[in-house]
């Protein structure tokens, strides 16, 4: 049996895909996959700075970073019941039942501090789609920018970079155990 979307055939089309949101649906079409499955496959392949995330109402049911944003300063990999940044696009998309009963699509910006708070300042494209029946939204952060350690290292000099989830996000989990 032929893998839907073998190692070679998603790579040669991943290079002529562009970027972010836009090369998923392009990819997705062209291997005849789900959204779901491409953004795994897409931001497990991508050299690219992005995270691929399925939501449920506030929170995160799962979230999966590029090895390129794995290795910036100050980003983690967001784990299951993780509260979404309350002002992210994808919050606020999440909102409105509707909008993911439609399979409505939203772009939006957003800095990849707002989503994990000791990373740089630097700006990101947050797309978002509502998956219908399904209740759930599908979102993409991603940026062309490059995450240079020269741009981290001017931007917080002197400080220790870190590995652990900001006290933002600590706050979150004891919220999340109390509810």
């Amino acid at each position: 049996m032929l893998p839907l979307m073998p190692e070679k055939f998603f790579r040669d089309a991943l290079n002529k895909s562009g970027s972010g949101f836009a090369a998923i649906l392009k990819l997705a079409d062209l291997a005849n996959t789900s959204l779901v499955a491409t953004g795994i496959r897409f931001v497990k392949t991508t050299p690219d700075p992005v995270a691929v995330m399925l939501s449920t109402g506030d929170r995160l049911d799962w979230c999966f970073l590029s090895n390129e944003l794995r290795q910036c300063r100050g980003v983690f990999n967001l784990g299951k019941g993780t509260i979404l940044p309350r002002e992210s696009a994808t919050a606020r998309f999440n909102r409105d039942g509707e909008k993911i009963e439609r399979a409505e699509k939203l772009e939006s910006s957003c800095s990849l501090r707002e989503w994990f708070d000791d990373a740089p300042d630097v700006e990101f494209q947050e797309d978002v789609v509502g998956l219908g029946h399904y209740g759930k939204t599908l979102t993409v952060l991603f940026t062309e920018e490059a995450l240079s350690d020269e741009d981290e290292a001017e931007e917080e000099e002197g400080d220790a970079a870190s590995d652990l989830p900001s006290a933002r996000w600590h706050r979150r989990d004891e919220d999340r155990r109390r509810d």
